[in-house]
């Protein structure tokens, strides 16, 4: 799939990187990644919604991280990776479950995002570009969202009955990341 990867400079603190397909192949895997989640929330007692859950299918852990490493080594000078993430941490949320709160991964130099089934009503990307100017990010099939680890950003709830599956991603190393193609310093 990486030869189908095209490059949006979407906004100063994310890149989307457009991969024709990946949502269709990704659908034979949602049901399995929903009830893995949902079972380990149940088995939580339901006191946790913000966690994730690893993706445990061999073949899509390792194409994911095929595709996310190709990315990174395309398109950013980076350090050597010290943490990169292969689990591929999942959340699942609909209009009846959903954790939103900001956060950041400040200890990873880059994050990235990828939906299963994003939604139609509400379920942005929020991200605070600065303290008082949250931006609004609708995701699209087929794209990987890359922005900076510690950059500020939140789920928000949706209105969709439909579960969406958000497959996270992380990229730590001792440099600030620098894309090859517009220059933005992460």
């Amino acid at each position: 799939m990486t030869d189908k990867i095209k490059f949006y400079d979407y906004h100063p603190f994310i890149h989307a990187y457009h991969i024709e397909g990946i949502h269709s192949w990704l659908l034979q895997f949602k049901e399995d990644l929903i009830n893995r989640f949902l079972d380990q929330q149940a088995k939580a007692n339901n006191i946790d919604h913000s966690f994730n859950v690893n993706i445990v299918n061999e073949v899509m852990r390792n194409t994911l991280a095929d595709i996310f490493s190709f990315i990174v080594e395309e398109y950013y000078l980076v350090g050597e990776a010290y943490s990169m993430s292969n689990a591929f941490g999942v959340y699942v949320q609909n209009n009846e479950r959903s954790d939103s709160f900001y956060h950041t991964h400040y200890r990873n130099t880059l994050a990235a995002t990828l939906y299963i089934d994003p939604p139609v009503s509400g379920g942005e990307l929020s991200i605070m570009e600065h303290e008082k100017n949250p931006i609004a990010i609708q995701p699209k099939k087929d794209y990987i969202y890359f922005f900076p680890g510690w950059l500020m950003h939140k789920p928000m709830p949706q209105q969709d009955t439909t579960y969406r599956v958000c497959i996270n991603w992380t990229y730590a190393c001792n440099t600030r990341a620098i894309h090859k193609l517009v220059g933005s310093k992460w």
